[in-house]
């Protein structure tokens, strides 16, 4: 609301007089009082917006000296009264009646000839008329709709196919361009890959072996892939939070179907381990990792995924009768931030792994009937099956049993199990046992000692011929 204000100014000799005479006015962008005179730096009718943040009116009357009331009536272009100042009143012991008004322009006043009306106790006393120029305003951006993201970014979305030393399929996840051949990932979509296939909006697929860099722990990868002309998306700024906000993700339904809708941020947590996670609800299935966790504008805040049990996603197909404990549905994301000036050369995959940032590969066998961690002390009866623990006090040992059959024409080989921390350091390796396998069930059972390891999660290979078969995890709560 524009302010008014009237300052009123007398001097002068007392003279009866028996009616208010205008003597003039003046307008001007403003002014000031110097003793009992208001007086403007210029004169002129015509105010710019913004130039002008303000006008000012004065008015100047003869009138008879005593008690008079003044109101200004202000009225815009098209003649309607738009304000109406409140009520004045003075005694004057002059002949000499003066006043201003002040008017604060604002970029919603309406353009044109306006006027103000001046009334002396009730009867018009004058009236002054300037013109306002006021340019048209631009129309304020309008948020993007929920389907304005979507077709903004639907096509820079990629699958992240994970092949095995044999070029078989063994997963896939979503991906996404960030740059000119930099496709964002997290690392459980290439981790145990020996290569992958990168396939576009097109359906194009591009094969490739590197990596420009990659977090074991953040769960990120940047794969390096041609990516043609496929644009990239924009990164949101650094220090964005939208905690209690609805963003934005690609979940996939079945048969590898995207569908595009909002997660609810609760949070955000900073594990020890595993850094900055941002997170969200509901859950998403596993597939979903790796895409991005878009902000209402449809800028990239994060990779979804955040995985805490690094090496847990893998194809469990030809694994029958398994206890498997290991949960790999989405429920948070990696801040895109983290994600910081990616090296000059790309590394392989292979390289990758002979560094043990990746994780072994499960390779089932038929042979391998059943998994299962459990407390050392129900390992007492030998023909009854122990029960499924995963937490674990280092007060405890830790069982590691499981059953094995002859189901295919190699029946000779080792059993062994290896325990392992989320960077992939073996933390305990019970060595391995030659087995001849039979038609009948054979079982086998190792204690562990984790009393000197620290609180966390561990991963817990089970081996054949000094492959892993199976793999689950356990927890030391304290």
């Amino acid at each position: 609301m524009p302010r008014f204000l009237a300052l009123l100014l007398f001097a002068g000799l007392c003279v009866a007089q028996s009616s208010v005479k205008l003597v003039r006015s003046l307008s001007g962008p403003s002014g000031k009082v110097i003793g009992a005179q208001f007086v403007l730096d210029e004169t002129r009718n015509r105010f710019v917006f913004p130039q002008d943040r303000a006008l000012m009116i004065a008015f100047d009357w003869d009138a008879q000296p005593g008690d008079h009331t003044m109101t200004g009536v202000w009225k815009g272009p098209d003649g309607r009264v738009v304000y109406i100042s409140p009520d004045v009143r003075i005694k004057t012991e002059t002949t000499q009646l003066r006043g201003y008004w002040t008017y604060e322009l604002y970029p919603t006043t309406q353009p044109g000839f306006w006027s103000l009306e001046v009334r002396v106790d009730g009867q018009p006393a004058g009236s002054h008329n300037f013109e306002l120029v006021i340019p048209a305003q631009p129309a304020p951006p309008t948020a993007p709709t929920v389907g304005d993201v979507y077709r903004s970014t639907v096509n820079s979305l990629v699958w992240v196919h994970s092949l095995d030393d044999q070029g078989r399929r063994i997963g896939s996840a979503n991906g996404f361009v960030i740059g000119k051949d930099r496709v964002a990932t997290a690392f459980q979509a290439i981790d145990s890959a020996t290569s992958l296939d990168i396939e576009f909006a097109d359906g194009k697929i591009v094969h490739t072996t590197e990596i420009w860099d990659c977090s074991r722990l953040q769960d990120w990868a940047i794969v390096k892939v041609d990516t043609r002309d496929t644009p990239a998306l924009v990164l949101e700024q650094p220090g964005a939070s939208f905690i209690g906000e609805r963003l934005l993700v690609y979940n996939v339904e079945e048969r590898a179907t995207r569908a595009f809708g909002g997660v609810d941020i609760s949070g955000l947590g900073n594990d020890p381990v595993f850094g900055p996670r941002i997170q969200f609800s509901p859950r998403m299935p596993p597939e979903a990792a790796g895409g991005p966790l878009l902000s209402p504008a449809g800028k990239v805040v994060g990779i979804v995924g955040g995985s805490d049990r690094p090496g847990s996603r893998f194809e469990l197909t030809g694994i029958a009768g398994r206890v498997f404990v290991s949960d790999t549905s989405p429920r948070s994301a990696t801040p895109i931030s983290l994600v910081g000036e990616l090296p000059a050369v790309p590394i392989t995959l292979k390289a990758l792994a002979e560094a043990r940032v990746l994780t072994a590969p499960v390779k089932p066998t038929p042979n391998f009937a059943l998994g299962i961690t459990t407390l050392a002390s129900n390992s007492k009866d030998v023909e009854t099956r122990p029960t499924l623990v995963t937490e674990f006090s280092r007060r405890d040992g830790v069982l590691i049993y499981s059953e094995w059959i002859k189901r295919d024409d190699k029946p000779k080989g080792t059993i062994g199990a290896r325990v392992y921390d989320a960077q992939n350091r073996a933390v305990a390796d019970v060595g391995s046992r030659p087995a001849t396998l039979t038609n009948a069930e054979t079982r086998f059972r190792v204690t562990l000692n984790l009393s000197n390891s620290p609180r966390g999660t561990y991963r817990v290979d089970i081996e054949w011929n000094d492959q892993p078969v199976w793999r689950t995890f356990v927890t030391l709560i304290d």
